[in-house]
């Protein structure tokens, strides 16, 4: 070939590159249009909001136009082509008119587009694409832009425990309860690798198997139930007992997610005590004496405020106030309660017990108020059959008798000593004197005057 050949050759390449550079594309991760050397329209995407967003819900996406090059662009068109998942309430929304856009219009002197889409509620999580595309005056066809990804996720948490049961629903200390668990996937897609874990208080332990259990899957709307047998120590005090209960996962995506709650296990210790006759000085009928009553708390529960009431009946009288105010009694604990009566009931004719009632009220460890009777029995016995057991002091058969042959040996000493000095040779002072003495100090006087009067007398 010709050296002139090759200098036109040459010529004609230089031309046709200089032709087709206008319309070359701007190496930039986002699409720039080419409308001539001076024309360059460049967008970008900017956000969502939110980010992600949720299937069913509203999504604001936002972009912005700049015009790389060096002239002015004017009477710029774009439209939003929303495929599925998204939709625009109103097509007419579609297309925003920006105007013109001068030479090197651009970084934050750039124009704005925002629209608002909606996310259909059965949208599949992940990255879903939207696509723009513009146009100009003079210009034929529409240009598309490249298209741009939109965030779908569920954003809150999307499993979670529905609901849960214990069996029995009220559990007794040192005894066993059966936990239920119902966790739901409320996504509209499949979770995995979900754990359970149930933070348990020091006074509760896992039978047969561990704190945490896992499972492998639960499908959209789905439910799967966890089950936990718990033991509960005897130490365990009547109350609403709180367990955190954590749950982690993971979506579809990867991306991991928990959720806590608390759940209520109800320890309820029936209050259980016991009444006894723990004094008594009576033992006999007719007879007024003190009894004292004791009230024991031999359960796992406090008995609060505790009012003991003896009751009224036709073998005794109560003397004292019938109501006692015990106050609040713990576990292993008493208090006691005393009380005046007078026995007057015919079962103290034979060996017999007498039936103390009592009226017990008091309020648990829920504040539920209680009201109970009962019933002590206590020992009476004949007057005998009481000296003969020490529980009174008595004499022998012959007191009587010789007590009153007593009596009647000093009245008639008494009488010999007044007639005695009556007829005495005392002077009529000395006389009067010792009858006087005699007289007002009975015995005493008789005794002076027979150790110191009979002797003067004689």
């Amino acid at each position: 070939m010709k050296k002139t050949d090759r200098s036109i050759y040459f010529a004609l390449f230089i031309l046709l590159s200089m032709m087709l550079m206008p319309f070359a594309v701007s190496a930039v991760s986002d699409p720039v249009d080419a409308l001539s050397s001076s024309y360059r329209v460049k967008v970008v995407f900017l956000n969502q909001d939110p980010d992600p967003v949720e299937p069913g819900k509203y999504v604001n996406v936002r972009f912005k136009v700049e015009n790389l090059g060096n002239d002015d662009l004017d009477d710029l068109t774009f439209e939003i082509l929303p495929e599925y998942p998204f939709s625009l309430d109103s097509q007419k929304d579609a297309t925003i008119d920006i105007g013109g856009l001068f030479g090197r219009q651009k970084d934050e002197y750039g124009a704005i587009l925002d629209w608002k889409l909606r996310v259909d509620k059965d949208a599949i999580e992940g990255e879903n694409e939207i696509k723009l595309r513009y146009t100009y005056p003079g210009k034929v066809s529409w240009i598309t832009l490249d298209a741009f990804d939109i965030n779908v996720r569920t954003h809150d948490a999307i499993l979670m425990a529905d609901s849960y049961k214990a069996t029995p629903e009220r559990v007794v200390s040192g005894n066993k309860v059966k936990l239920d668990i119902t966790i739901k996937n409320f996504a509209d897609s499949m979770v995995k690798d979900i754990k359970t874990k149930l933070s348990l208080p020091a006074n509760f332990a896992p039978v047969g198997s561990t704190n945490e259990k896992t499972t492998k899957q639960i499908d959209a709307g789905k439910t799967m139930i966890v089950n936990y047998e718990l033991m509960v120590d005897t130490d365990a005090t009547s109350n609403v007992h709180k367990i955190p209960l954590e749950i982690t996962y993971s979506d579809e995506l990867g991306n991991s997610y928990s959720t806590n709650t608390t759940i209520g296990l109800i320890v309820d210790n029936p209050p259980k005590f016991v009444l006894n006759l723990e004094e008594s000085d009576i033992y006999t009928n007719n007879k007024k004496g003190k009894v004292i009553i004791s009230f024991s708390d031999v359960g796992f529960s406090n008995i609060n405020f505790v009012r003991l009431t003896l009751l009224d009946t036709d073998d005794y009288n109560i003397l004292s106030t019938p109501m006692v105010y015990l106050g609040n009694v713990e576990p292993d604990d008493y208090q006691t309660a005393d009380y005046d009566i007078f026995v007057n009931s015919e079962k103290a004719v034979g060996n017999e017990s007498l039936p103390l009632k009592f009226k017990i009220d008091f309020t648990d460890e829920y504040n539920k108020d209680v009201s109970k009777e009962e019933t002590l029995y206590m020992p009476l016995y004949k007057d005998a059959d009481a000296q003969k057991f020490g529980y009174v002091v008595g004499g022998n058969k012959y007191t009587p008798i010789i007590g009153a042959m007593i009596g009647i040996l000093v009245i008639v000493f008494w009488l010999q000593m007044l007639v005695g000095a009556i007829r005495s040779k005392h002077g009529i002072g000395k006389k009067i004197m010792w009858i006087f003495l005699i007289v007002s100090t009975l015995v005493i006087g008789a005794l002076l005057y027979y150790i110191f009067g009979r002797k003067s007398a004689e």
